[in-house]
């Protein structure tokens, strides 16, 4: 039996068959400024809700053995055909399902996706001095100018990304505010 698609599957597959994030194929900022090459090829990474798979190949560029999840299908073969050498892509619905049997990883990240009740959950998928990278849409006053989605649902509130960290890992960074993706736009993070 096949399961049912989801709404945001449907969704996202939507989005990416109409060619949305065809021309965001560099990584997060945050990501490629808190990593670094790795020597050897044992290092493993996590790539949650990866989407056409931008931060998943920098990981590998990095030389980690990257596990990359989304929810939908259309987004990872459009991540696949790009370039898949160290990357095992994985449907995954994991606001539904959670993340399941993995791990452990030495660094783990969700970026621009929130899903805050896996913070709690997550430190149990880091080895001992893992890595652990999230950012979010940050909600703020006045979206002018500001990209990303403009509903409240997929941005998280000041403050609320860090109240949700589980106690067992140990905050080295906190910014919320501006920034400028490398194509330019202004996006409010957390």
């Amino acid at each position: 039996m096949i399961p049912m698609a989801s709404e945001d599957q449907i969704k996202w597959d939507a989005k990416y068959r109409a060619g949305e994030y065809e021309t965001r194929t560099h990584a997060s900022a945050f990501v490629a400024q808190h990593l670094s090459p790795i020597a050897g090829t044992d290092k493993r990474a996590l790539d949650i809700a990866c989407g056409r798979g931008r931060n998943s190949r920098f990981l590998a560029g990095l030389g980690y053995q990257v596990d990359a999840l989304d929810i939908s299908p259309v987004g990872l073969e459009l991540a696949k055909g790009i370039d898949p050498e160290g990357i095992d892509y994985q449907q995954c619905d994991v606001l539904e399902a959670g993340l399941g049997q993995r791990g452990p990883y030495d660094v783990v990240i969700m970026i621009r996706f929130v899903a805050l009740n896996l913070l709690n959950e997550i430190g149990q998928y880091l080895v001992p001095g893992g890595t652990l990278l999230v950012e979010n849409h940050l909600q703020v006053d006045d979206m002018n100018g500001v990209g990303g989605p403009r509903s409240e649902r997929f941005r998280v509130a000041p403050g609320e990304l860090r109240a949700n960290v589980a106690d067992e890992l140990t905050v080295t960074s906190d910014f919320e505010g501006l920034i400028q993706d490398p194509d330019g736009l202004t996006m409010a993070v957390a």
